[in-house]
């Protein structure tokens, strides 16, 4: 071979032929790798302009623990209940006073990256008078949005890259996996439209322990799965269920490593734990119990009682608000038939952490969530149902052109049928729909029909106006704000 590599450097015609196609190769994948990050940063970009600005529901108890930590109150309790704020339903008398008892980990990270978004302007007291929202309100809402934009980059490049790196799926369909699946599922409402939940947050922590451990397991390291249990344990503090994600990690390490797994299952178990626990430890101190509400305490989980509900229901079922995950079921059944150790380990783990949140949620009474759009107890397997979709996609490879289009065009169908029902969602409570809680699918699509429906040009207009005025945007920033508003 050096022999060979001589005569080519003697040469400079054969050099060309031999080293200019190489060249050629690498530039052309580094051009397609542009591509497909300016593809994802234009399509968060985009959903950034058009996501909300507004502090609603879960996201109030969020907010003001966010407050608290800006104004270093490490008591994070008031003197009176918050009536002022939305959803101070939330809001609970402590030993400390009053405060709310949900998790610390999304005002933590919100706070810690608040200095990033130092270039936000100002909201205009016109724009949100045009609301009725307070100033300061809009102003918080603005950042939280940025942040969660900036969170959902990071999720989208960490599962793309697992996916080509460990999987070893082309590029494009490592890419277009994951956004298929984050805008298939609910994680994209979660991040743009209702950034103030703590979903964002806690994905953005688990797709980072996702991809850290199927690198420990390519080549295995301690400090990376000491790692894992960190990303696990700060997932945690956003949202407690994040723990599921221990159990299925320690099923695929006593498979992988047999009787060397205690190892790297105490190197991951010990940080993670440890992290978790400094939430219980906050609400001993805040509300002198591990269980500072009625609704989150033990004995409101029946094992069972809602598995069916969770996955098929009308109202807030699974694969019924988002089929993208049927798809990804389908992907996770090809891979079962696959020999290669790892793949097959991540086909087992998909099918046990569905299994295990379906369980998990289906033993809790409000197992759908409450307000909310689609099963969102469910987008922490958005990594999962990622990589099913790129395992459909790569098998569409071995098919005609024509089926590989047609399989391509189902699965874009299927992905902006959830897209739809996301943006679309908010909107039809204006519409006078008395079972918004528990609305189906096809109620929104009713609804959306009949308020869109052409019946001219002008009718359009006016679907679209109520649709972009329904809540502030930071699109509305370009448009302009006047005196009268927007």
């Amino acid at each position: 071979m050096g022999r060979d590599l001589f005569i080519c450097l003697r040469h400079r015609d054969a050099a060309t032929a031999v080293f200019l196609p190489l060249i050629m190769q690498k530039i052309v994948s580094c051009l397609k790798t542009r591509m497909w990050v300016f593809i994802i940063i234009a399509f968060v970009g985009m959903s950034f302009l058009f996501g909300s600005l507004h502090i609603y529901g879960d996201g109030a108890g969020n907010y003001f623990l966010y407050r608290q930590i800006l104004d270093h109150n490490w008591t994070l309790s008031i003197a009176d209940p918050p009536l002022s704020l939305p959803g101070s339903y939330i809001f609970v008398q402590g030993s400390k006073g009053w405060s709310t008892f949900y998790q610390i980990g999304t005002p933590l990270v919100w706070a810690l990256l608040t200095p990033v978004t130092f270039f936000l302007p100002d909201v205009p007291p016109a724009f949100a008078a045009y609301f009725g929202l307070p100033d300061f309100l809009l102003n918080d809402g603005f950042i939280i949005l940025l942040i969660s934009s900036l969170l959902s980059v990071g999720i989208l490049l960490m599962m793309a890259h697992t996916l080509r790196t460990v999987f070893h799926f082309s590029q494009s369909y490592s890419i277009f996996a994951s956004l298929a699946a984050f805008a298939g599922l609910s994680s994209w409402y979660y991040a743009f439209v209702a950034p103030s939940y703590t979903h964002t947050v806690a994905l953005f922590f688990l797709t980072a322990a996702f991809a850290l451990f199927f690198s420990a397991m390519q080549r295995p390291s301690r400090w990376v799965f000491v790692a894992v249990g960190m990303m696990v344990g700060i997932a945690a503090l956003a949202r407690v269920d994040a723990l599921l994600y221990a159990v299925v990690f320690a099923w695929a390490l006593a498979v992988r490593f047999r009787r060397a797994a205690w190892r790297p299952l105490i190197r991951m178990t010990i940080p993670c734990l440890v992290i978790a626990a400094l939430q219980f430890l906050l609400w001993l101190y805040v509300f002198g119990g591990l269980f500072p509400s009625d609704r989150y305490r033990p004995d409101e989980f029946s094992l069972l009682l809602h598995v069916a509900d969770v996955l098929f229901s009308a109202s807030h079922g699974f694969f019924l608000w988002s089929p993208i995950a049927l798809v990804g079921c389908i992907g996770i059944i090809v891979l079962l038939r696959d020999r290669r150790d790892l793949t097959w380990i991540a086909a087992i783990m998909s099918t046990l952490a569905l299994l295990v949140y379906a369980l998990f949620y289906g033993a809790w009474e409000v197992w759908w969530g409450g307000l909310s759009f689609g099963q969102r107890f469910l987008i922490p397997l958005t990594p999962f149902v990622a990589l099913g979709v790129a395992a459909v996609l790569s098998r569409l490879q071995s098919l005609t052109c024509v089926m590989r289009l047609v399989g391509a065009a189902v699965i874009t169908a299927i992905v902006a049928y959830s897209f739809c029902l996301a943006i679309f969602y908010p909107t039809v409570a204006q519409w006078g729909t008395s079972i918004y809680e528990n609305i189906t699918p096809f109620e929104v699509l009713q609804g959306t029909f009949r308020q869109y429906r052409a019946r001219g040009d002008v009718s359009w207009r006016k679907g679209w106006r109520a649709w972009y005025n329904a809540t502030p945007r930071p699109v509305h920033f370009i448009s302009g704000v006047n005196d009268n508003g927007i």
